[in-house]
C-alpha cells in the first residue's frame, strides 16, 4: 500500500529523473525508514525538499544512539544523491523555525530539519 502512495507521487512528477538504487543491500529498519522518507520527500513536485527530522523522530521512542544513527542515515543518503548529481551543493538547516545556509550537514545541525534543492537539467 505504501508503494502505491510513493508511485503516485512519482507518476505526477513533471520532470524526468533517475533515482539511485538505495535497496541493493539488506538494510535495517531504521535505514529503511530514513530511505523511504528521503524518497518520499525527494519525489515531491517542489524543487525545495524539506526534511523535518524532529517531526520524523517524534514517532519513535528510541535511544539517543539510534537517533544519532538515523540522522547519520539521512546524511549518508544526501551524499548518495550528491554522487548522482541529483541535488544542488547548497543546504539549509532548520533551526527554531528559521532556515540557515550551511556548507555541510552534520548530526548536530540537522536536529530540527534541513532543506535540499533538486538539480534540474533542462
Amino acid at each position: 500500500m505504501a508503494e502505491i502512495w510513493l508511485v503516485e507521487d512519482l507518476f505526477h512528477y513533471k520532470y524526468p529523473f533517475l533515482l539511485p538504487d538505495l535497496f541493493r543491500r539488506k538494510i535495517s529498519k531504521d535505514e529503511f525508514d530514513a530511505t523511504f522518507e528521503v524518497l518520499k520527500t525527494y519525489s515531491s513536485v517542489n524543487i525545495e525538499k524539506e526534511f523535518f527530522i524532529k517531526k520524523f523522530l517524534a514517532s519513535y521512542r528510541i535511544s539517543n544512539q539510534r537517533i544519532t544513527n538515523i540522522k547519520r542515515n539521512f546524511i549518508q543518503l544526501v551524499k548518495v544523491f550528491e554522487e548522482y548529481d541529483l541535488i544542488e551543493p547548497n543546504y539549509k538547516i532548520i533551526s527554531e523555525g528559521y532556515y540557515h545556509s550551511v556548507e555541510e550537514l552534520t548530526i548536530q545541525n540537522i536536529s530540527e530539519g534541513f532543506v535540499l534543492y533538486e538539480k534540474l537539467s533542462i
